[in-house]
């Protein structure tokens, strides 16, 4: 979400397995290099 605008930028559904450190990193990880390519990618 954009704060300035209200408008909605990305939207993705994330679902992952794995409760420990590991996962939420590699899940962190995953999420950044999406947002990172929806960015470069946004017309």
């Amino acid at each position: 979400m954009d704060t300035a605008s209200g408008e909605t930028r990305i939207a993705r559904e994330l679902n992952f397995r794995g409760d420990n450190d590991a996962s939420r990193q590699r899940m962190t990880a995953f999420l950044a290099r999406e947002i990172a390519v929806a960015e470069r990618t946004k017309n």
